[in-house]
């Protein structure tokens, strides 16, 4: 009886230590790496009737330069943008500054609020 209670023991363990890491990996902790993007605070950009200042040319910049469909512009995708715009994208750093400049909330990505900020900058 003794060896069932410690498989019991030792089951409900690795039980809790797979959620906890379930969890985490989900973005259900604070130290989560969800990088869903629900943040809708940003409308400093919209007109009164929530369309984007920019949305023709932030549609555009989706379609032609969202390489993995996700809906966002990753800083590889930034590249691809920005090279088509004639910016030097082999100044890394200049790059990775324009980058963080719009990815306002640190997330590695800019979406269509940040992106209409951009293209707001660079008209």
């Amino acid at each position: 009886m003794d060896i069932d209670k410690k498989h019991i023991i030792i089951g409900l363990i690795v039980v809790v230590v797979l959620a906890v890491v379930l969890v985490s990996v989900l973005g259900g902790g604070q130290g989560g790496t969800d990088t869903t993007n629900t943040d809708t605070s940003n409308t400093e950009n919209t007109n009164t009737d929530g369309a984007l200042k920019n949305q023709d040319k932030v549609d555009e910049i989706l379609s032609n330069y969202d390489q993995d469909g996700n809906g966002l512009i990753d800083r590889a995708e930034l590249d691809l943008w920005g090279a088509a715009v004639g910016l030097d994208t082999d100044d890394e750093p200049a790059m990775d500054a324009l980058f963080a400049k719009y990815d306002k909330n640190s997330d590695g990505s800019l979406d269509i609020n940040e992106l209409d900020d951009l293209v707001e900058d660079h008209k």
